[in-house]
């Protein structure tokens, strides 16, 4: 369910943030070109498109639908919404509700924020899927 419910937060942002969907896909047409599909070695040359997965999983926090078990311990369901909480804290990600990916992007003028896969999919189960991914 959390793979349908990104995809529902990406459709909404793009449809709300237009610009940020012609910058995408003009990485995408700079990088990839039309003649192909992107695959995983393009990735390190789509830093926009890395920054607008990140900000898609900080914007809209893809909740579980049921409680997590960490180390054989059940921690309740109410407890995992903090997780938006705290990806939308003004102290650690400027404008927190602004969809903004450029946040992820170090420039001159300021350091990346961090990254909030790493709280988006929580911990135990889902946080050793992530790594996975990311890893591949």
């Amino acid at each position: 369910m959390e793979t349908v419910s990104a995809i529902y937060s990406f459709f909404l942002a793009m449809t709300l943030n237009p610009e940020v969907m012609r910058k995408a896909q003009a990485e995408i047409d700079f990088v990839i070109g039309n003649d192909r599909l992107p695959t995983l070695e393009d990735r390190q040359h789509l830093p926009y498109i890395d920054a607008l997965t990140k900000e898609i999983h900080r914007w809209n926090v893809v909740a579980p639908l049921a409680s997590e078990i960490v180390d054989a311990q059940q921690i309740p369901l109410h407890f995992l919404s903090i997780t938006s909480k705290i990806l939308h804290d003004s102290e650690v990600y400027a404008n927190p509700y602004s969809f903004d990916p450029e946040r992820f992007i170090a420039t001159e003028d300021h350091p990346a924020e961090p990254d909030p896969r790493n709280i988006a999919f929580g911990f135990g189960r889902r946080y050793v899927k992530l790594k996975v991914q990311s890893s591949m």
